[in-house]
């Protein structure tokens, strides 16, 4: 029998939010509600969120829940598909993934960082982050009710922060500032969600947040065609109108 109340209402979640966000808001209800911070009272409230979980992390129970419970809802594109624990896990990439993520420095420090890198930006790293790919905003939006209180503050000013930093022509570009934004949701939350997402979820948030901005900046200039595309260029430069034409 399905359960009879609204199950993403219970995880705090919109109904087309994605897996990643069922795993964030499981863990950190969880934490929550347990007994120990909660008191004795709190069993039957985690026992909840468990069966939530249950639910909608399973792909097959989660689509006959919706089928059930919300058949004329509009479903967005999830990011991602749904990750069986059990499934195509590799410890070794894991054991690397966790190793990539090792942070020394404070998360507000590397933003500070971050946003003096844009402001460094060159001609062709503004032009490759132009062609970026959309970032998953939408997932950061879905969990900012489940951050520490100093984390969601420093969240609300992103934005902002990165439109600053960015040259005027450039502020308005969809996919760079995404980009920008992208990276440095990452670089913000990564302590955070290192702590509530276990592989491969977390890898999967991590490139998706990172890669617009990674694929762009402090990479070599056009690829293996460097050299030739440079000289293009400075020959097209001082061309003549009889070369032009």
């Amino acid at each position: 029998m399905l359960p009879p109340d609204d199950l993403y209402a219970r995880l705090e979640l919109p109904v087309d939010c994605s897996y990643e966000a069922i795993e964030v808001a499981w863990r950190a209800l969880l934490k929550r509600h347990h007994p120990d911070i909660a008191g004795p009272g709190a069993n039957a409230v985690a026992k909840q969120i468990n069966v939530a979980h249950d639910w909608l992390s399973d792909p097959d129970l989660r689509a006959r829940y919706d089928r059930e419970r919300h058949p004329r809802a509009v479903r967005g594109v999830r990011s991602g598909r749904p990750i069986r624990e059990s499934a195509g896990r590799d410890p070794a990439r894991e054991a690397s993934a966790r190793t990539m993520r090792r942070r020394p420095d404070d998360p507000e420090e590397a933003l500070v960082r971050h946003f003096d890198r844009i402001r460094r930006l060159s001609e062709d790293e503004l032009d490759r982050l132009t062609l970026a790919e959309t970032q998953p905003i939408a997932f950061v939006a879905s969990i900012a009710r489940f951050l520490p209180k100093e984390r969601l503050r420093s969240l609300g000013t992103v934005d902002r922060r990165v439109r600053d930093a960015l040259p005027r022509s450039a502020r308005w570009d969809a996919p760079t500032r995404d980009a920008a934004i992208g990276f440095a949701y990452e670089l913000l939350l990564g302590p955070f969600l290192d702590e509530h997402l276990s592989e491969p979820f977390r890898e999967r948030v991590r490139e998706r947040l990172a890669r617009g901005w990674e694929a762009a900046v402090d990479q070599p200039r056009y690829g293996p065609n460097s050299t030739a595309v440079a000289a293009a260029l400075r020959r097209l430069a001082t061309a003549g109108a009889a070369d032009l034409d």
